[in-house]
């Protein structure tokens, strides 16, 4: 099912706050990694730089991902939902 022109302004503000929120995240990641990075992986096979953009990637991953679903995703995703549901029980709510 496409998006209305309407749902894809819903989803633009979202994907901005969460891009934002994610390099917050990133930077976090980034600094944490840099400041205790060499006391906690000093035995690891993989140098501090792989682990540390790894890191950065996956907060700002999971931070931009958890947004847009929240607040973009899901309040498209449940009227759609609820209107096939009520649509396949006769129209009885």
């Amino acid at each position: 099912m496409a998006l209305t022109k309407h749902e894809k302004q819903n989803l633009l503000g979202p994907m901005v706050v969460g891009s934002v929120f994610g390099v917050l995240a990133t930077l976090a990641s980034l600094a944490f990694d840099s400041e205790y990075g060499p006391h906690i992986y000093a035995k690891s096979q993989y140098s501090l730089t792989a682990i540390s953009i790894t890191h950065a990637l996956v907060a700002f991953s999971v931070v931009t991902g958890g947004v847009v679903l929240l607040f973009g995703v899901l309040p498209i995703a449940l009227p759609r939902i609820l209107s096939r549901l009520r649509g396949s029980n006769g129209g009885h709510a």
